[in-house]
C-alpha cells in the first residue's frame, strides 16, 4: 500500500472524539511491524492529536502519559479528559492535567476536560490567564472550584472559534469574542450582553440557568448568523432567551423545557412565545415529515425530514393544577405553524379528550402516510367518530380527516416494545372503505404479534398490499 495511502489510514483512524479506542488503536497500529511503526513514531502529529486522559486513567504511573507527550514532538495539542468530573476524580490526573497546561499552553489547539476542581489550588489555573495564540477550542468545564473566566487567556485568542463554560462572566471587551462561531454556557444576566458581540456566531447552547430571576429589563440582541439554537432550560427562561433574542427564520431550534409556573395567567405568555418561534421555524422549513407525540404530561413535535433542525419537547408533568394545558397549547400551534404541506405523518397521542383534537388533525389535510400504534389507531377513530356521518357506528369514520392516506406503518407505542395487530386495526380500515376513502399499503413488519381472523380479513380486502415481517419472529394469536 502506498505511504500517503497508508498514513491517510492512520490519521484517519486517529480521532479520539469520535473513537474513544483511537488511542489504542494508535499504539497497536504502531506495533504491528517495523515499517508500521517507523510511519507512526515519525508522524508526531498524530500522537499530539491523542492525548486521551480518559483512555489512560487507569495506569497509577505517568510513563504512558509523559511518553504521549514526548511522541507528539511540537505539534499542536488535542487534550481530552472528560471523565475527571467525578467526585474524587484521580488526583494524578488532575495534576497530570494542569501540568500540562502548565508546560505546553501555547500549543494546546483543542482542550475539552471535566474536572472536578473542589481541591484545586488558584494558582493551577494560571496558564488560562495566558495568551492561547493557537486554542481554536476551549471546552472546560471546573464542577467546583474558583476559575475566573473574566481573566481567561489575557483577551488574546486569535484562532479560538468553539467556547463552553459552566459560567458566563466573560469580560464582553474581549476580542476573541468577536470571532466565536460556537458559544455553550448558562443563561444568566450577563447572556444577553456577552452575546451582543458575538455577530459571527453560528450556533448557541444554553443548557443550565444560574439565576432564579433575571435582571429586567433584558437587552435585546441580534445574531445575523445564527444557524443552530439548542436551549434546554425551565419555560418561563425559554421565552425570555425567544423574546429578547433575534435570529434569522432559517436557523435551527431545538428546545427541551419544562415549567414551573403556577399562575395561569403567567404560563400562556410564554407558550405563545415558543409557538411563534415554531412558526418562524416552519414558515423557512414548511414540514412534510412530522413526528407528534402529546400526552397530558408532555408535548414532542420535530421535523422527522430534518430531525437535526427543530425539535421541540415540553414537559407538562409539573402543570396538573392547570387544566388543559396541552390541548391549549396545540389549539396555538395550528394557529401559528402550517401543516397543510405534511405528507408523512408520526403520531402518538393518549389520555386527552379526542373532541378536543379534531380540528388540530384536520391541518394535515394532505397527509399520506401515518407512523402509528394500534392504540393510537383506536385514538384516531375515536377523533373521527367526532364528525362521522352517523355517531353511533361501532367502526366510526370520517370523510374529512387524512383524505390523502394511503399507508399506515403501525409501531408499537413509544414507551413499549411490542407491536399487537388486531381488530381496531381492521375496523379502521373498514371505515376508511366505508367513506370512500381506501387503504393502499399497510405495513406491520414491526408486529411482534397479529390476530389471525384479522390478518386473514385484512388480506381479503381488494386492493391492500399488507406487508408483513418474513424473518419468523411473528406470532399469530
Amino acid at each position: 500500500m502506498p505511504y500517503d495511502l497508508l498514513l491517510e489510514i492512520f490519521r484517519m483512524n486517529a480521532n479520539m472524539f469520535a473513537d474513544d479506542g483511537a488511542l489504542d488503536t494508535a499504539r497497536t497500529t504502531s506495533q504491528v511491524c517495523r515499517s508500521w511503526r517507523n510511519i507512526m513514531l515519525m508522524t508526531p502529529s498524530i500522537w499530539a492529536k491523542l492525548i486521551d486522559l480518559d483512555c489512560v486513567q487507569r495506569l497509577l504511573l505517568n510513563k504512558w502519559r509523559n511518553e504521549l507527550i514526548r511522541r507528539s514532538g511540537s505539534s499542536l495539542l488535542w487534550i481530552k479528559a472528560k471523565k475527571l468530573g467525578q467526585i474524587n476524580p484521580a488526583h494524578y490526573l488532575v495534576n497530570f492535567l494542569f501540568d500540562v497546561l502548565h508546560q505546553h499552553w501555547g500549543r494546546i489547539q483543542i482542550l475539552v476536560a471535566d474536572v472536578y476542581g473542589k481541591d484545586i489550588h488558584p494558582i493551577q489555573y494560571a496558564p488560562l490567564s495566558l495568551p492561547a495564540p493557537h486554542l481554536e477550542t476551549f471546552d472546560l468545564n471546573i464542577g467546583a472550584g474558583g476559575l475566573d473566566t473574566s481573566t481567561l487567556f489575557s483577551r488574546q485568542a486569535p484562532m479560538l472559534r468553539r467556547f463552553t463554560s459552566q459560567r458566563n462572566h466573560v469580560d464582553i471587551t474581549a476580542p476573541w469574542l468577536h470571532q466565536l462561531h460556537f458559544i455553550e454556557f448558562p443563561w444568566g444576566n450577563t447572556t444577553l450582553p456577552v452575546l451582543s458581540v458575538t455577530q459571527n456566531l453560528r450556533e448557541l447552547k444554553i443548557h443550565r440557568s444560574k439565576i432564579r430571576h433575571a435582571t429586567l429589563p433584558l437587552p435585546t440582541v441580534t445574531l445575523p448568523n445564527l444557524r443552530r439554537l439548542d436551549i434546554c432550560l425551565d419555560l418561563r427562561y425559554v421565552a425570555s432567551i425567544l423574546d429578547n433574542l433575534e435570529i434569522p427564520r432559517n436557523c435551527s431550534l431545538n428546545i427541551y423545557t419544562w415549567s414551573t409556573l403556577t399562575a395561569y395567567d403567567d404560563l400562556w405568555p410564554v407558550l405563545d412565545t415558543v409557538a411563534q418561534a415554531a412558526q418562524h421555524y416552519f414558515h423557512s422549513y414548511p414540514p412534510t415529515n412530522i413526528l407528534f407525540q402529546l400526552s397530558d404530561e408532555r408535548l414532542t413535535l420535530e421535523d422527522s425530514m430534518h430531525p437535526d433542525k427543530f425539535s421541540l419537547i415540553i414537559g407538562f408533568y409539573r402543570l396538573f393544577h392547570i387544566p388543559n394545558v396541552p390541548v391549549c397549547f396545540v389549539d396555538k400551534l395550528q394557529t401559528m405553524a402550517k401543516f397543510s404541506g405534511v405528507k408523512e405523518l408520526t403520531f402518538y397521542a393518549k389520555d386527552l379528550p379526542p373532541l378536543d383534537f379534531l380540528s388540530f388533525i384536520n391541518c394535515f389535510s394532505s397527509v399520506q402516510t401515518i407512523r402509528t400504534s394500534e392504540q393510537n389507531i383506536q385514538y384516531l377513530i375515536s377523533i373521527q367518530a367526532q364528525e362521522s356521518d352517523d355517531p353511533r357506528s361501532v367502526q366510526g369514520g370520517c370523510k374529512n380527516i387524512f383524505p390523502n392516506l394511503s399507508t399506515v406503518i403501525l409501531t408499537a407505542e413509544p414507551d413499549q416494545r411490542t407491536c399487537h395487530i388486531g381488530k381496531v386495526t381492521t375496523n379502521f380500515i373498514l371505515s376508511r372503505i366505508q367513506h370512500g376513502q381506501p387503504l393502499s399499503v399497510l405495513n406491520l413488519t414491526q408486529a411482534v404479534s397479529v390476530e389471525l381472523t384479522a390478518l386473514d380479513l385484512l388480506r381479503d380486502i381488494a386492493g391492500l398490499e399488507v406487508l408483513m415481517n418474513t424473518d419468523g419472529n411473528v406470532k399469530f394469536i
